[in-house]
């Protein structure tokens, strides 16, 4: 039996962000609004272009679970199509059928009831998060003015002892759940700075080291 594949899920959280970096929570509930803003483009207005690129952004559903789940494809430029081979042949260039487009994936999954928690799922070469963020932001645009969406990591419990073994951190940025409060022990030093720093600041508090 082959391997099943493993594939990295990530998750985050929509924010609101005013152009001076002010962050406003929103309501529980964004990703079924945004949903019903896509369902009504049209084919056409489901195409945008980002920094050059082509994307098309579409309200999907998989018949075999029952989801729902959002989708946004990059399209990737016939220069950079990749080749393909049959067992020890020479490699070919990628030929697609006349029209075609070779289109790498990004799923967004409504992943917590009660919150507005995304499980995001792309491929390797797939629509970046500011990608993602830009797409967003111009759909609900007419709503938000000058604002923009920007998707804030969540940090889970199984994380947190990932981070704990972590070393030569730098930087980085997290949202902890309400019910999150990260404890210090005497190993990690990472959590051990994240667990001084929450301290006082309430619990669902933003940090960036």
């Amino acid at each position: 039996m082959p391997e099943a594949r493993k594939r990295t899920v990530h998750f985050f959280e929509p924010v609101r962000t005013q152009p001076d970096g002010t962050e406003i929570e929103l309501t529980v509930g964004f990703w079924s609004q945004f949903r019903s803003r896509i369902e009504a483009l049209s084919s056409d207005d489901q195409f945008l272009t980002i920094r050059g690129i082509q994307y098309r952004g579409a309200a999907r559903h998989c018949v075999a679970s029952s989801a729902d789940f959002l989708y946004l494809g990059k399209t990737r430029d016939p220069i950079d199509h990749p080749e393909n081979a049959v067992g020890d042949d020479d490699e070919q260039p990628l030929v697609l059928e006349d029209g075609g487009r070779l289109v790498e994936p990004c799923y967004l999954y409504d992943a917590q009831a009660g919150t507005n928690v995304v499980a995001t799922l792309r491929s390797s070469a797939g629509p970046s998060i500011s990608a993602v963020e830009d797409w967003l932001t111009r759909i609900i645009k007419h709503e938000i003015g000058e604002d923009s969406i920007k998707l804030r990591p969540v940090v889970r419990h199984d994380q947190m002892e990932r981070l704990d073994e972590a070393q030569n951190i730098a930087r980085f940025s997290v949202k902890f759940d309400k019910d999150q409060n990260p404890e210090a022990n005497s190993d990690g030093q990472v959590v051990n700075a994240v667990s001084n720093a929450y301290e006082g600041l309430g619990q669902g508090a933003t940090m960036t080291f």
